[in-house]
């Protein structure tokens, strides 16, 4: 079974359906799960309608594009449906004007621009002789560059 749990944490979109796409070890259980939940988040309806039209579409992205999945592991096809609802129901407010990726994660630099956003080299002044610096100091307080075992993540009990 796919099972969405998160914690506390923020995870970006993709990520989110990274994960709901694979069982607990890691592997993948339902190819061409990732790109259609994408599209399927993208679903022009209110909540309630997304839980009728998202399992339905996703369905039928399995009965047309991967029609030999559809009848081995059509629980978890149903079973997906079902989490990219949830994942919808807890990341879409179309009332709001909120959709799928409306408010990107800029925490990081693996899954967006992150920092250099504006970090960039292309913010400068008027005059162009000085832009926003892209030393990671100028912003952030470095604890630990480049130690296998830093001693202050085992001080904050992190590892």
């Amino acid at each position: 079974m796919i099972v969405f749990e998160f914690e506390a944490e923020v995870v970006p979109h993709h990520a989110a359906l990274q994960i709901a796409s694979r069982n607990s070890e890691g592997h993948r259980v339902l190819s061409g799960l990732e790109q259609c939940g994408v599209e399927l988040q993208r679903v022009d309806a209110s909540e309630a309608e997304a839980g009728t039209k998202i399992p339905a579409q996703l369905e039928d992205f399995y009965r047309t594009q991967h029609p030999e999945v559809l009848p081995a592991k059509e629980a978890l096809v149903k079973a997906a449906g079902e989490q990219l609802v949830t994942l919808y129901s807890q990341n879409v407010f179309p009332y709001m004007k909120v959709t799928w990726g409306t408010h990107p994660n800029h925490i990081g630099h693996m899954s967006y621009p992150g920092c250099f956003r504006c970090h960039d080299g292309d913010h400068a002044t008027k005059d162009g002789g000085k832009s926003i610096t892209q030393d990671c100091a100028a912003c952030h307080n470095l604890l630990v560059v480049d130690e296998a075992k830093p001693k202050v993540l085992a001080d904050l009990g992190i590892q």
